[in-house]
């Protein structure tokens, strides 16, 4: 790879080719010659973390079972508490008041 005549010491540039522009094969740091596959980002969902999880811009919530986003706002208490009895009545959740004040509920997976 030769560098440019406009863009001296860069490695990319728009006056190159787009065989001169093709990236160099990433060889690994540590002197291994294999690379290690990235694992998945998501994860399975495990028993007893919690039926929602923080969701966009942190303010809406997502049910971990179905993907359900619960926008913010007024109303996101009851429709949370809804949507978690719903799977509680389906036996995917468990529903948790011991410690919490009254009237307050958090949701388990089981």
């Amino acid at each position: 790879m030769s560098d440019c005549l406009y863009c001296p010491g860069t490695s990319a540039c728009k006056h190159r080719s787009l065989a001169d522009r093709a990236q160099r094969p990433l060889t690994p740091a540590s002197g291994r010659e294999e690379i290690v596959a990235p694992r998945a980002t998501q994860e399975r969902v495990r028993l007893g973390s919690s039926l929602f999880m923080l969701h966009g811009s942190l303010l809406d919530i997502a049910c971990r079972l179905c993907s359900a986003v619960i926008p913010n706002g007024p109303h996101q208490t009851y429709n949370r508490l809804v949507h978690g009895l719903q799977h509680v009545r389906a036996g995917n959740a468990t529903a948790i008041t011991q410690g919490l004040p009254a009237g307050a509920m958090r949701f388990e997976i089981t």
